[in-house]
């Protein structure tokens, strides 16, 4: 089982916006999995980064997560017990992205295998498998 990094549901999505490279396998995992997971942290990621002119995209965040579902897209809530892991994780000091960290709890505490392209979550050892 996998959750989408929001770079990955960028590229699920709208893939001449994403940034960053995804491996051949990561791409068919995202295509072909049977189960995919994003966290709802990421649809607010993508309202802020539309807000800030960081992303043009054309559509609500309600069409986004219509769309999800529409696609078996299974949308993780922020859950209480992945904050209470946020504040174990040791992240380093010029990574200060809370979606990251949300994300990334999300990942160890469902052991989920992890797809994303940001070259920052690289550093983190986990033992969360991501596939880039």
């Amino acid at each position: 089982m996998f959750l989408l990094d929001t770079n990955a549901l960028i590229y699920l999505f709208f893939e001449k916006l994403a940034q960053g490279k995804f491996s051949n396998e990561a791409i068919t995992r995202m295509l072909f999995a049977n189960k995919l997971y994003v966290n709802i942290c990421s649809i607010w990621e993508i309202a802020i980064k539309i807000k800030i002119g960081k992303l043009n995209i054309k559509t609500s965040m309600t069409n986004l997560i219509n769309e999800c579902h529409r696609q078996n897209i299974l949308i993780y809530p922020i859950e209480p017990k992945y904050i209470d892991k946020t504040l174990e994780l040791n992240l380093y000091k010029d990574h200060k992205d809370p979606f990251d960290k949300m994300i990334i709890s999300n990942a160890i505490m469902e052991n989920l295998t992890l797809i994303s392209s940001d070259t920052n979550i690289r550093k983190y050892d986990y033992g969360v498998k991501i596939l880039w």
